[in-house]
């Protein structure tokens, strides 16, 4: 198991977060992320990793949005990231409540994403639903009309529905 280099400037293991310096966690959680793409370090592993960083609740759902925005920016989906996803839910259930919520709040901004992170960030959740990380009881959010929806978030539920589909047929 190789350590990051910069692994002791994010946090020790034993160490605590200052809860204070928002900014700076939070970049240096978006750096610890994307790191861990570049490397051939496995989801499991950056998990564990991650939990280790003595997070307080504000700072635990601030790297789910991390990792959703990270997610969301590259040019084609990564499965990492959902795997990565499912490893935070699996471990320690108050992540489950975290991406939960961020489905939600990712639906109701669905119209500022650009085109290519749409599919992106429906391959992510999907992910997620499919491996039963979070509840499907989060599809409640979705409004059923064409009068009710915007356009992007009618591509965002076909994007959606299709990855399942697509998940489904491999499993």
């Amino acid at each position: 198991d190789e350590e990051p280099e910069d692994y002791e400037s994010v946090a020790a293991p034993t160490s605590t977060i200052d809860h204070r310096s928002g900014d700076s966690l939070l970049a240096k959680l978006r750096e610890e992320v994307h790191s861990a793409i570049q490397r051939s370090i496995t989801a499991n592993e950056r998990a564990q990793k991650l939990l280790y960083m003595n997070l307080c609740p504000e700072q635990e759902k601030e790297l789910c949005q991390v990792i959703v925005d990270i997610c969301a920016e590259q040019g084609t989906y990564e499965g990492f990231f959902g795997l990565l996803s499912q490893s935070l839910c699996d471990s320690k259930p108050k992540y489950i409540q975290y991406f939960e919520e961020l489905f939600q709040d990712q639906y109701e901004i669905i119209n500022s994403l650009e085109n290519v992170q749409l599919p992106n960030v429906a391959k992510f959740f999907a992910h997620l639903l499919f491996s039963n990380s979070i509840s499907w009881g989060v599809l409640d959010c979705f409004h059923s009309t064409a009068q009710d929806t915007i356009s992007s978030a009618r591509v965002y539920v076909k994007d959606l529905l299709l990855q399942l589909v697509e998940f489904i047929n491999k499993s």
